[in-house]
């Protein structure tokens, strides 16, 4: 096994499971660098020589206690992660700056998920640590096309919520993303109803992504969002038409009492994970 400068490496078992007949695949805890800072992840490989296309996986903020928990280990069974890793896909589940182990500090992150979670925090402070976050995961990119089993030309990126927004910014900065795929991603300071003073500075990610975003794609969206509107995703959807690039937006049936956790709970993946793997395996796959 092939190990990056500063990288460590832990080689773990996936757990498989009888109800998914695909192969297994093994996982790997790995420090990757971004700028000065040492990253947590976890990397699900396939059997096989590969190469195989990648998927970076982004999750959303958290309260400064979520993330203060240890660095996951395993990939979540039945996840689209886990998903992706048995079709044959290596799939890395970032923790970006400040979370799960990895070392920084974020400005990212939330007070709850009651109204948008981001009372008394300054717009532009969120949007900024966003950014920052971006580059992290422009490193985990770089981080995977270091690896023998990845093919360097088919590398992916897919967040929630802010994670979906992380991911919009990451792949406006760097062409190396091939496919793109934005979960209910935004971010809304008041949450749906309130005052909301980040949604200038959303539209000009938006408008920027618009104009260099290279790669397909996909925005989800379940129809009761009660944190971030189906509207900033038809924004979304509504610029990047506008010049001319690969869109697909799909808006699912309202899910359980807030439709922000469809993407998070179990009981979603069947609902949005068909659409997502389809998606990247059109694009990706070979």
């Amino acid at each position: 096994m092939r190990v990056f400068p500063g990288a460590c490496l832990l080689l773990l078992c996936a757990s498989g499971s009888s109800a998914q007949t695909a192969a297994p695949y093994a996982t790997e805890v790995v420090s990757l660098p971004s700028g000065t800072l040492k990253l947590r992840a976890l990397v699900g490989r396939p059997d096989g020589p590969g190469p195989f296309p990648a998927y970076i996986s982004n999750h959303g903020s958290m309260t400064t206690q979520e993330a203060s928990r240890p660095p996951r280990t395993q990939i979540t069974k039945g996840s689209l992660p886990d998903t992706l890793a048995r079709r044959g896909f290596v799939v890395l589940v970032l923790a970006r700056r400040g979370y799960m182990g990895s070392e920084g500090t974020a400005t990212t992150y939330s007070q709850g998920h009651g109204s948008g979670g981001y009372s008394g925090r300054r717009a532009s402070d969120v949007m900024r640590g966003a950014e920052e976050e971006a580059g992290d995961v422009v490193a985990a990119l770089e981080y995977l096309q270091t690896l023998p089993s990845v093919d360097p030309e088919r590398i992916s990126v897919g967040g929630v919520s802010l994670g979906g927004l992380v991911s919009i910014m990451a792949a406006s900065r760097d062409a190396r993303f091939k496919a793109l795929i934005s979960m209910a991603g935004g971010y809304r300071q008041g949450g749906q109803g309130g005052v909301d003073e980040a949604w200038p500075l959303v539209q000009g990610v938006w408008k920027n992504g618009a104009q260099k975003i290279r790669a397909p794609v996909l925005i989800l969206w379940s129809k009761n969002d009660m944190i971030i509107d189906e509207d900033e995703g038809r924004q979304l959807e509504k610029e990047l038409r506008r010049t001319g690039k690969s869109v697909e937006m799909k808006v699912y049936p309202a899910f359980r009492d807030n439709g922000h956790f469809l993407f998070s709970r179990a009981e979603g993946y069947p609902v949005y994970i068909p659409d997502a793997v389809s998606f990247l395996e059109t694009h990706l796959m070979r």
